[in-house]
């Protein structure tokens, strides 16, 4: 039996947050802010920008919603105390310190996980993103904020570490929107074999997210290399394992873009990734290029460049440059929550890429082919909606056979007047740079 209820505490983003008009100092200060520290070039173009904030109300919104307050707070205290007003700084204070043990509340659930379902069956296993990527670089794991635990385990132990965080107290959750539980031991068997993510929720509340694959459609990462060349991190001084450096880099490019780097504390990351002495470019490039997604990679850095230097803004924003659509998808994304995003789902390509130009052409075929693939595969909204028996399943994969046939369908009917429209001339890009 299905059950809808609350977990503990959520800490997912409201749907419905507020829309907000921001100018573009502000926005170059969130986004110049939004890292671990700043150089003496950088700290002088932020006191300059701060000095040009009137609404401070909407500026700490804004970095609170989008996650990065503790890092902005920290820069903007280390280098802009004079110029920002006293009572601004007190309150990103008490805001900073409340992600903070947001932060070590999840690091201790994390540890908890470890210690219950991963240690004793040893599974093999790769925690992703998050306090796991700041743990593997050394930085102070109180600055980044996470809202969950993402971690890959292996197929053969994939099933034991379910079964054992049940026996631990975990429950499935298979819904959060709205809140669905599973109730019964088909429940969990139906998540257990198809669910892409397991979603665990603890006596805590924390949500730990198991996957059993690091893409959700078309790009496929090598499972057996990510497991082999994984690296060991401490994390309050128990030891875990984490993805290889390189491969967490385009890992995390891959997911943030996916996402539209709708959060600025994924700039830290990305700044974190970029300008670490031993993540090498030349061996995150050669991995993007296994994958074929090269291009994203290289938009990437160009992003970091261009969020770390707001003076290029007005001479790049309208250039060919790509690392500018990643900006302009943060910007975008800093006037609205998560409804922004959701439509934004729309346009994707692929289900996992904003534009086409994401992936090398030689590997479109082969994109679409695991899309497709991926997509008939039963899913929990399928169940929850019909719940039917183990031995009736594979009615699911024919409905969605079904439903992904009318649809290729329906662009096959509208091919010449998608023609005609992709073809129809285009006028010039305008030379004119954001407005303020």
């Amino acid at each position: 039996m299905l059950v809808f209820s609350k977990p503990i505490i959520m800490t997912l983003e409201s749907k419905t947050s507020p829309k907000y008009f921001v100018k573009i100092s502000a926005e170059k200060l969130l986004l110049l802010t939004a890292r671990t520290e700043l150089n003496s070039q950088q700290a002088d173009t932020a006191r300059q920008l701060a000095a040009e904030i009137e609404d401070w109300d909407t500026f700490v919104s804004i970095a609170t919603r989008k996650l990065s307050i503790t890092f902005t707070y920290k820069n903007l205290a280390t280098h802009c105390h004079d110029v920002v007003p006293s009572k601004v700084l007190h309150m990103m204070h008490r805001l900073s310190q409340k992600s903070s043990m947001n932060s070590l509340k999840i690091a201790a659930a994390q540890i908890n996980f470890h210690k219950t379902c991963i240690q004793p069956i040893e599974a093999d296993h790769v925690y992703l993103k998050g306090l796991a990527l700041y743990s593997q670089f050394n930085v102070d794991i109180a600055y980044r904020f996470c809202r969950d635990v993402d971690v890959l385990v292996d197929k053969k132990s994939f099933k034991k570490v379910i079964n054992c965080a049940l026996e631990n107290g975990y429950r499935i959750l298979l819904e959060p929107k709205p809140l669905v539980f599973a109730e019964s031991p088909r429940d969990e068997r139906f998540a257990i074999n198809h669910a892409e993510v397991v979603n665990l929720v603890g006596k805590d509340g924390v949500l730990i997210e198991v996957h059993r694959r690091l893409t959700k459609l078309s790009l496929k990462f090598d499972l057996d290399f990510a497991f082999s060349t994984s690296e060991k991190i401490r994390l309050s001084g128990v030891e875990m394992n984490t993805l290889a450096k390189p491969l967490h880099f385009v890992y995390v490019c891959y997911h943030h873009t996916r996402h539209f780097w709708s959060h600025l504390h994924w700039l830290a990351d990305l700044h974190i990734l970029a300008h670490a002495p031993d993540c090498e470019r030349d061996d995150v490039e050669q991995i993007s290029e296994q994958m074929g997604i090269r291009p994203t990679i290289d938009a990437a850095y160009e992003f970091d460049e261009l969020a770390s230097q707001p003076d290029l803004w007005s001479s790049k924003l309208n250039t060919e440059i790509r690392g500018r659509q990643l900006l302009e998808l943060c910007l975008n994304n800093l006037k609205g929550g998560l409804e922004l995003e959701y439509e934004m789902k729309a346009d994707k390509v692929l289900g996992d890429f904003i534009s086409e130009w994401q992936y090398s052409r030689a590997w479109r075929h082969r994109l679409w082919s695991n899309s497709w693939r991926r997509r008939l595969q039963p899913t929990t909204v399928q169940y929850i909606k019909r719940s039917l028996p183990p031995y009736l399943h594979w009615l699911y994969v024919l409905q969605n056979a079904t439903t992904l046939i009318r649809n290729g369908l329906k662009i096959v009917w509208r091919a010449p007047a998608l023609a005609k429209h992709v073809f129809r001339r285009t006028p010039e890009p305008s030379n004119e740079t954001r407005d303020e």
